[in-house]
């Protein structure tokens, strides 16, 4: 059986960029990853600095090749159990097992989204979820953000920002017991409409989007808009391990120390697994201050 220095499971930005760091640290590093991005679906990233509308496959794959080129060995695999002990044993759904004195959880996240009829032909092209991600695609058009959950609200004033044919689906279902007045009122202020319902369809025209139809038969016009995804869940690897977690607004994440120590020695995580509100930059970053900091676990 293979030994590693260093186990890393996921091979998002996080991932690679603790591999790249590592490797060019001269430790052995193994990556496990089975190649499905939670972002496959957008065709560009945004607000990476100098890879501005590189396409995420793309950066994935050049993150590979660097990784690779300082030693890392990438398999492209699921984990099916990791195993603590004096190191931790890796089994993959291919069979292979191999060790690591240090694993590193970057499983990044998976997404549940809401039953919308048409939103899997528009996401992550004119209905997205991010401001900061699409905003800049999607500004000065009409655009619905749809409301599920009383905080979302805030969300709102983000996009009013980018446009002002903003109008606010709010979902039946939600408590405005506990929907900030203030904010509702200053949203009006700025011209934003606030609508009740739910959303059933994103229309299409010529393969664009063209409306949100509501459950009552309605239709809102737009060519952009927003919906909020829940987190499914953290990995079972990092349940199976029994890692402490934290119960965060948008969904459950691994709970990790200020240098990605999890609750169990020899385990570290970073990116969107320990922090759901991560975005491509911010876990490559992760991933390089995680490297720094288990590189001197080692010395």
């Amino acid at each position: 059986m293979n030994t590693y220095d260093v186990a890393i499971v996921g091979g998002g930005p996080a991932g690679l960029s603790a591999a790249t760091v590592l490797g060019r640290m001269r430790r052995n590093v193994v990556l496990i990853d089975a190649g499905e991005p939670v972002n496959a679906a957008a065709a560009h990233s945004q607000g990476f600095f100098t890879r501005d509308g590189e396409s995420p496959l793309r950066l994935l794959e050049l993150g590979r090749a660097e990784a690779a080129s300082y030693g890392t060995r990438i398999i492209d695999d699921y984990v099916t159990e990791i195993v603590p002990g004096g190191s931790f044993t890796i089994v993959t759904a291919g069979g292979e097992r191999l060790s690591g004195n240090q694993v590193v959880l970057t499983t990044g996240v998976r997404m549940e989204f809401p039953d919308i009829i048409g939103l899997e032909k528009h996401w992550g092209n004119d209905v997205a979820h991010c401001p900061f991600c699409h905003g800049w695609e999607l500004r000065d058009r009409p655009t619905v953000m749809t409301m599920t959950k009383p905080m979302e609200i805030h969300k709102a004033f983000m996009i009013a920002e980018l446009t002002d044919q903003l109008t606010v689906l709010i979902a039946t279902d939600v408590d405005m017991d506990a929907v900030d007045q203030a904010s509702i009122d200053k949203l009006v202020a700025l011209g934003v409409s606030l609508r009740h319902g739910d959303a059933r369809e994103f229309v299409s025209e010529g393969g664009a989007l063209s409306g949100v139809e509501l459950a009552d038969g309605s239709l809102i016009p737009a060519t952009g808009a927003y919906i909020s995804p829940s987190i499914a869940g953290v990995s079972p690897l990092a349940v199976a391990l029994n890692l402490d977690l934290n119960d965060t607004p948008m969904g459950l994440a691994i709970a990790t120390d200020a240098a990605g120590r999890t609750s169990m020695p020899g385990v570290w995580a970073t990116g969107q697994a320990a922090d759901t509100s991560m975005q491509i930059v911010t876990s490559a970053a992760g991933g390089y201050k995680l490297a720094a900091e288990i590189f001197r676990s080692l010395l």
